[in-house]
């Protein structure tokens, strides 16, 4: 008879979950089917047909993203209910999981929104895989022993998915794989913030900083390593709740140190502070992943002849010029820290113009070294939280130290503190709002508006609808751009990548047609054109796959392009190496190679695209004469 009834009451709380995470996914399914209605008035005028055609391949594979994130937040319920001791309001209950399923809804249709070909280092890594899949080499030029990518074990699963999966597309599934990522990270933060601090409306609050801050578009665009960096940071946070922490923290921490390079530091700081805690004991469970790590250590440096990734060396030596501050990743890291809590806590003034662009981006570092402190200050009381927060610090020394130049997937590491952070302040805020000293009250009012406020209310709005300078917006129309501006990124700068691969599909026609056969290619962006010319070695002028191009550098000032851009082509590198065929954007390019005569003697043009980009006109292929 109890069996019975245990299993009569996992039935309802089965259909419970079910039903109400049905409910989440009504509205999506509103938008996804009348997409061609609502698509035009929340995305970008985007007029590039590989752009627009990337586009409404990503919404439509949304639905399948949708009907899984439903699965599984029904499932994650049914499991946390059917496991709960304390029983609670079915109002409570289930108002809980619709908000956490629109939540997950949210997140998938943002996630899928976005422009696959954001970016063109992805591509690189892509290429790898493609070299693995078919057993030909480790390598991305077959033969030429350079370690290009800096995640092994995201390459790894990707190799895995890519042979189990009866799909012929390693960016289309790596898209897939990282929305799956973000998807299950969505659970384990509310889980952790639900645990950690015991309140469910704190841990909705968690996941929706996770789903909406200004950082989740460049998990989504960035298509690496960053959802599985989370993931793995967020398991070693969760082990930390509840209790685990020294069970799982050596696998754990192995598992980061081969997401990123740099999570080498993460390793070594749990190590050192498991010692320090365990003594002598703890060293039975960090045996097998030193090994391990050890073994991987000493495979790269056998294959490859160093631990450190030469796309870090190509990054050291290829850029030139810093145009603005946060081209520097530790700079760039505190602006989007605190972006991520503050958001802008400020309201921009449109005719002063560009002169208070230093100053925002001043003010948003300070708000982001605020954050940080913030969160060490809470860390001390929060156990669950201290190794995240120390790890953080430690690695935000790391790259003040080195200085490198920014990527986004640097900010992976620290793109979980306004996640923790702002429900934190929040109870900090609310506790102070119920305090019977007035001070302590007007402190908490404060606190909350300083927090919430400027997640949830552009303050530009006030300036945009009633300063006479700034261009007229009606309120729904600044609704729309807000909307655009948050959760899609688009800029010229990607529309490149559009042209690449519209470039490498002719090269490939060439092929095809046994025109002017070609053996290598010369690009200071290897990426696209790599990964859409699998057969065609390339010779990556910016040294991130070629280790030949790294003696031409640094470019000699009288060399260096005069547009904005942040590097300039090595003339004399395509003058040595002598490539067949070589494709470059005249920005990087106009003060070099296109004054260079013998160049211009040896190489007839023989395709442009035009876009206006950087001050240039657009993408040039040159080909050996």
């Amino acid at each position: 008879m109890a069996e019975q009834t245990q299993s009569n009451k996992i039935t309802i709380l089965g259909l419970e979950s079910f039903a109400i995470q049905l409910l989440a996914l009504l509205p999506l399914a509103l938008i996804y089917s009348n997409w061609y209605v609502v698509g035009p008035l929340i995305t970008p005028s985007v007029s590039d047909p590989l752009l627009v055609a990337a586009i409404a391949k990503q919404i439509a594979s949304a639905p399948a993203f949708a009907i899984f994130s439903a699965v599984l937040c029904a499932t994650y319920f049914l499991l946390r209910w059917k496991s709960e001791t304390i029983h609670r309001p079915l109002i409570e209950r289930l108002a809980t999981a619709l908000s956490l399923g629109l939540i997950a809804q949210m997140l998938v249709l943002t996630r899928c929104w976005q422009f696959p070909f954001a970016l063109d280092d992805p591509f690189i890594d892509f290429r790898y895989v493609h070299n693995w899949s078919t057993f030909y080499s480790f390598d991305y030029n077959i033969g030429e022993r350079i370690q290009g990518y800096s995640s092994a074990l995201h390459l790894a699963l990707l190799f895995v998915l890519n042979k189990i999966l009866p799909v012929n597309n390693i960016a289309g599934i790596s898209i897939l794989f990282n929305t799956f990522l973000q998807i299950f990270n969505l659970l384990l933060i509310f889980t952790i913030v639900a645990k950690a601090l015991h309140s469910r409306f704190l841990a909705l609050l968690a996941a929706l900083v996770y789903c909406l801050c200004a950082s989740g578009a460049l998990t989504a665009t960035d298509n690496k390593e960053s959802a599985l960096l989370q993931l793995l940071m967020l398991a070693a946070v969760c082990t930390n709740t509840f209790g685990l922490h020294h069970k799982w923290c050596a696998p754990l921490s192995l598992l980061i140190s081969l997401t990123r390079p740099e999570g080498i530091l993460w390793f070594a700081r749990e190590f050192i502070s498991d010692v320090v805690a365990r003594g002598k004991a703890c060293l039975s469970a960090w045996g097998t992943s030193i090994l391990l790590l050890g073994f991987w250590y000493g495979f790269v440096t056998y294959y490859y002849g160093t631990v450190i990734p030469h796309g870090a060396l190509g990054r050291a030596s290829m850029f030139h010029s810093a145009p603005q501050m946060t081209a520097h990743a530790c700079p760039f890291i505190l602006t989007m820290i605190g972006m991520d809590t503050f958001k802008d806590f400020f309201i921009y003034l449109p005719w002063l113009g560009a002169e208070q662009a230093s100053s925002i981006n001043l003010l948003l570092l300070v708000q982001g070294a605020v954050a940080l402190v913030l969160l060490l200050y809470f860390a001390r009381k929060e156990d669950w939280l201290r190794p995240y927060a120390n790890n953080c610090a430690l690695l935000l020394l790391f790259f003040a130290a080195f200085d490198p130049w920014l990527f986004s997937w640097y900010y992976s590491w620290f793109s979980l503190i306004a996640v923790f952070l702002i429900p934190l302040v929040v109870r900090t805020g609310w506790r102070s709002v119920n305090s019977p000293n007035i001070l302590t009250r007007a402190a908490g009012v404060a606190t909350l508006a300083a927090i919430v406020l400027p997640q949830i209310i552009d303050l530009n709005l006030f300036n945009r609808l009633t300063h006479k300078n700034a261009e007229k917006l009606t309120v729904n129309e600044f609704v729309v751009s807000s909307i655009n501006n948050r959760f899609f990124v688009l800029n010229a700068a990607m529309e490149r990548l559009a042209l690449y691969q519209r470039a490498a599909e002719f090269m490939a026609q060439s092929q095809l047609n046994k025109q002017k056969p070609f053996a290598t290619l010369a690009t200071w962006e290897p990426g696209v054109l790599g990964y859409y010319l699998p057969d065609t070695k390339i010779i990556d002028l910016g040294g991130l796959v070629s280790d030949e191009a790294l003696q031409y550098y640094p470019v000699p000032v009288g060399k260096r392009s005069r547009r904005s851009v942040w590097g300039s082509l090595p003339d004399q590198a395509v003058i040595d190496l002598q490539p067949d065929r070589v494709i470059f954007f005249d920005s990087f390019a106009d003060n070099g190679l296109l004054k260079n005569q013998k160049f211009l003697e040896s190489y007839r043009l023989l395709q442009f695209w035009p876009l206006k980009l950087w001050g240039g006109q657009g993408l040039f292929l040159f080909e050996k004469i």
